[in-house]
């Protein structure tokens, strides 16, 4: 056994030397295909009220610059992922050593070996099925490390994690389980958060609390291990109590409005300035509007009545005060709901 596991060392060794080689003399990533994904973008009545949150490709995500993210929750991310980071070019020899090691020995816990560089660009290719993905994987990964820095990789991969509920980023992520954003954390609050993207559907505190709080604990002894806290920090971490906030869900107001303001932003004839579009309905109008149509609807259901539309105009100006696509939203009127919202004039 100790003789398969030096064998299958030494082939990796031989084998990472090739695919440095292969690296230098060829051109394996396309760092096009790492621009940042579209933000969430909030939908505001005249007055600021929140219409509607319009998820960026149909998740909750806010790209936040590496120099806004605590340094305590990069150090807990490291910890959790990849503590030698800074130390290997994309692909940790160490790393797969051990894991070669550990994977043939009987009754030990399989390692992983996977950088987070590497991590990365299985978010960013998706993940390859085949003979060759593994290696694949590590030849992008020691490209990627060639071709931008340390900081430019980690910057991507805070922003990438998946946190559960359609929640992408440690922004977005801090602001739903801590209430704030990743400017200033405890190490507490720092584990938490960074222990999450390894298994978002079990560690989601919101639900699962006692497992989240097990995995905070893990990282935290791994920060301990490395020195980026002392033992008198962990232990206070770790009797650190944790309460989720209470925070509304978002609304999803002007529902034929904000479905054409969505649409537009998709399409690049709209764009939102710090994440934000105002528009000029009035939220006001909007529910007066929406409640006088169902009235309506509903008093000449008897003269065969089944659905009703109203828009809201300034006459001046053209510009939008209310938008309601349909009285009503069941099951009955869902083909002519559609018609509506495709055949409604667009908004401002």
């Amino acid at each position: 056994m100790q003789r398969g596991a030096a064998v299958t060392a030494a082939v990796i060794v031989v084998g990472y030397v090739g695919l440095e080689l292969v690296v230098r003399h060829g051109d394996l990533v396309d760092v096009h295909r790492f621009v940042r994904p579209a933000a969430a973008v909030r939908v505001l009545d005249r007055e600021g009220a929140l219409l509607r949150v319009v998820r960026g490709d149909g998740v909750d995500q806010r790209w936040v610059p590496l120099a806004e993210v605590s340094p305590t929750l990069v150090s807990a991310v490291l910890a959790a992922e990849d503590r030698r980071f800074f130390a290997h070019h994309g692909v940790d020899v160490v790393a797969v050593l051990r894991a070669a090691v550990t994977n043939v020995i009987p009754w030990r816990r399989r390692s992983g070996a996977s950088t987070l560089t590497q991590q990365l660009v299985k978010r960013v290719y998706g993940r390859p099925h085949g003979l060759w993905d593994k290696g694949i994987e590590m030849l992008r990964a020691m490209a990627l490390e060639r071709a931008v820095s340390k900081d430019e990789i980690l910057e991507q991969y805070l922003n990438r994690l998946p946190y559960g509920d359609g929640i992408v980023g440690v922004a977005r992520a801090c602001e739903a389980y801590l209430g704030h954003g990743p400017q200033s954390l405890t190490p507490a609050e720092a584990a938490l958060i960074a222990g999450i993207p390894q298994a978002p559907a079990h560690t989601e505190p919101r639900r699962h609390l006692a497992r989240a709080l097990r995995r905070r604990n893990e990282v935290l002894g791994r920060m301990v291990a490395r020195g980026w806290i002392t033992p008198e920090q962990g232990a206070s971490a770790r009797s650190e109590r944790f309460a989720a906030p209470t925070l509304p869900p978002h609304p999803t107001l002007a529902l034929a409005f904000t479905d054409r303001v969505a649409r537009a932003l998709r399409d690049g004839a709209l764009t939102a300035d710090a994440g934000a579009v105002t528009t000029s309905v009035q939220i006001g109008l909007q529910r007066d509007a929406e409640s006088l149509l169902l009235d309506a609807v509903t008093r000449f259901t008897g003269s065969g009545a089944q659905n009703g539309a109203a828009v809201v105009l300034r006459h001046d100006s053209g510009e939008v005060y209310a938008y309601v696509g349909a009285a009503r939203r069941d099951p009955r009127a869902a083909r002519w709901t559609s018609c509506a919202r495709t055949d409604s004039p667009d908004p401002p």
